[in-house]
């Protein structure tokens, strides 16, 4: 990012009431899920993005050369690409949907800063009903 000055982006993810299909249909039904929505979001991915499982159910994105607004359109393609790849999964019974904190990375951000900012826009998504993209824009990262 610094070396050839370009955006990067963060996307965190979060499957929606993933604890109900483990407590309901179990680990490997589970397991099962959480590959197909890291399947769904994959594709929709550059070569030049990076995901990484980040917890449980958590996924973060980085996104080479992309700014707030491109990160935002991913991280809603992602949100319809895994609701679209997981409807008429049987271990899962229903859609399965994501929610979304997007962010992009600041003059000054180290990577707890840029991560707890993401974490916080997820947060409000998961807030404000889950299945959603929400922004944390950069000009938060000096508030």
């Amino acid at each position: 990012h610094r070396r050839q000055r370009v955006p990067v982006s963060v996307i965190l993810l979060d499957i929606d009431h993933f604890k109900r299909v483990n407590d309901t249909l179990g680990h490997l039904a589970g397991d099962r899920v959480l590959c197909r929505v890291v399947d769904a979001v994959r594709g929709r991915l550059r070569d030049s993005d990076i995901i990484a499982r980040w917890g449980g159910e958590e996924i973060i994105v980085l996104a080479h050369d992309c700014d707030l607004a491109a990160a935002t359109r991913l991280a809603e393609d992602i949100r319809v690409a895994v609701a679209a790849a997981t409807d008429a999964d049987a271990d899962a019974r229903r859609a399965v949907t994501v929610s979304a904190g997007v962010t992009e990375l600041a003059a000054g951000d180290d990577s707890d800063r840029v991560v707890a900012r993401a974490d916080h826009a997820l947060y409000r998504a998961k807030a404000d009903g889950r299945d959603r993209v929400v922004t944390a824009p950069a000009a938060l990262a000096t508030a």
